[in-house]
């Protein structure tokens, strides 16, 4: 809902669950209904019914899965991909012990614990992600990351 704010000319579908339909209704500004709209989407379970979009964002998905599912929902989206298309990750990147504040470290390391133990799941590398995104597909390519200073999450720009 910010990035269609910032640009007048974006339109964007969200995809979620059935039931967050109606929280979507409720938070989505009315100056973007017409270029915002939600697609009820069960990622794990059915292909991708947006096809040759430009963009497929992925925001705080695949963390919550392991390697064997995070892997299944990039290769539903990959087959709805055009040739030009890319997917958008913002998602958490392990970074290397020492290479970020301690209390951050400290959060990383929670987090994976969490995800493992609750989930099946895990944090993951900037290396795990490439492997995850090229085990759906040999071609994908990893082109941007942004880290934000002070921030956990990443974007990486895969296409």
């Amino acid at each position: 809902m910010a990035l269609a704010k910032k640009h007048p000319r974006l339109r964007a579908v969200v995809q979620d669950f059935p039931g967050m339909k109606e929280s979507f209704d409720a938070l989505c500004p009315a100056e973007i209904k017409d270029r915002v709209s939600f697609v009820p989407h069960n990622f794990r379970t059915e292909e991708q019914p947006i096809k040759g979009a430009d963009v497929y964002m992925l925001k705080s998905i695949l963390h919550d899965y392991s390697d064997k599912y995070a892997i299944d929902i990039v290769a539903r989206v990959r087959r709805a991909m055009k040739p030009n298309s890319k997917i958008v990750m913002i998602d958490q990147i392990i970074s290397p012990y020492g290479a970020i504040p301690w209390y951050m470290e400290k959060v990383q390391e929670g987090l994976d614990l969490h995800l493992w133990l609750t989930l099946s799941a895990r944090a993951r590398s900037r290396g795990d992600w490439v492997q995850v995104f090229r085990s759906a597909d040999e071609k994908f390519q990893l082109k941007t990351v942004v880290h934000p200073p002070e921030c956990l999450n990443s974007v990486m720009e895969f296409v």
